[in-house]
């Protein structure tokens, strides 16, 4: 979360969000009965007698609304503000704010201290380091990532190993299943600026990893921490957690 500007004399901060973790945020900075202002798109009516009128393109409209309900859908990226409209065209309907990293509001709002201390959190967290964390065995890649709002499931990534008898075939599923794992890992790093990676778990798989970026990955390899844990799947990233590792 970045402050653009503010103006407590008026009640008046703008925001720009940047990240997940500022919509989550912001679900909590706005109220009902709040004023959000923001830029967003409309279609311009035609006062033409025709049957059916042409369809005009949508154009940028400034709008401020009155909030009454707010919606936070993680998995879409969408904080949604719905209410009516107290500026601009249309007033007095109602209208709903989509907003995704990127976005930028003007909240007014009688600002408590509370408030300000929230927002002065999330300009603080936006600053830390996002860490991803693996939970590694020999059957399974479990992913998430830590979110101010908590631990976010980013998926699994399973291993099927040949039986005893097929040594070769076992060590190539083995190089496919670490492929897999580096390729998802790298492409959750670059979309989410993660700093570090914990890979954690039961056995020796982590380790047999950590060696197979060493000689492939090596500028993932230098993100990777290691540890022990007792658990793959779920329940050992709770426990990377629990541990203190992050």
């Amino acid at each position: 979360m970045r402050v653009v500007f503010r103006d407590l004399k008026r009640g008046r901060i703008k925001l720009a969000v940047e990240t997940l973790d500022d919509l989550w945020h912001l679900q909590h900075l706005v109220e009902p009965g709040d004023i959000a202002t923001a830029l967003t798109w409309r279609r311009e009516h035609l006062k033409v007698n025709k049957l059916r009128p042409e369809r005009l393109e949508k154009k940028p409209v400034k709008l401020s609304i009155k909030v009454g309900e707010i919606e936070f859908h993680k998995f879409t990226n969408r904080l949604r503000l719905l209410g009516t409209i107290t500026r601009g065209p249309d007033m007095g309907k109602h209208h709903a704010f989509s907003f995704e990293p990127g976005s930028k509001i003007i909240v007014t709002k009688s600002w408590r201290p509370e408030h300000l201390e929230r927002l002065q959190e999330a300009v603080r967290a936006s600053r830390r380091p996002r860490v991803l964390l693996v939970a590694l065995d020999d059957e399974s890649a479990e992913l998430g990532l830590v979110r101010q709002y908590g631990l976010e499931g980013l998926g699994t990534i399973s291993h099927r190993r040949a039986g005893k008898r097929y040594a070769a075939k076992r060590e190539t599923d083995e190089q496919k299943f670490f492929n897999q794992i580096a390729s998802t890992l790298n492409e959750i790093i670059s979309r989410e600026g993660v700093r570090a990676v914990i890979v954690a778990g039961p056995g020796f798989t982590k380790d047999e990893f950590h060696a197979f970026l060493r000689e492939r990955c090596p500028e993932l390899d230098v993100k990777v921490r290691l540890d022990n844990i007792g658990s793959g799947g779920r329940a050992g990233l709770y426990e990377i957690i629990r541990r203190g590792l992050v």
